[in-house]
């Protein structure tokens, strides 16, 4: 009986979301990657779910920072500090701020003109 508790465990669908977006990307599929992740956030949402929506975000915009679109990739690091501020979890957040400075960083050094270089 103890296992059917188990198949109503909200968390599995988001994982196994998260996990298939993380081989995507792994693999070089960062489009499909983002669309399983947009998937996983909507269904959390949807199932008022909150467990992963920090992972979930954090992984957008990893893939975002991995195709060089920074401006697409702040927004999903940032709602991903939300979410881990709202949980308390200081061990992500660190790496998380570092993480957000590093992509502003990055971004800012796109936007200056070749020129000037």
């Amino acid at each position: 009986m103890n296992h059917t508790e188990q198949l109503h465990d909200k968390s599995i669908k988001t994982r196994l979301f998260y996990n298939l977006s993380r081989v995507l990307t792994q693999s070089g599929d960062y489009e499909e990657s983002i669309d399983y992740c947009l998937r996983a956030i909507k269904w959390c949402i949807d199932e008022e779910h909150l467990w992963g929506l920090g992972e979930l975000h954090y992984h957008v915009g990893y893939n975002y920072e991995l195709v060089g679109d920074y401006k697409k990739a702040l927004p999903y690091v940032d709602k991903a500090i939300l979410m881990f501020e709202l949980r308390n979890d200081d061990t992500h957040l660190a790496f998380l701020k570092k993480r957000k400075e590093e992509i502003l960083g990055r971004r800012d050094r796109s936007l200056v003109p070749e020129s000037s270089k």
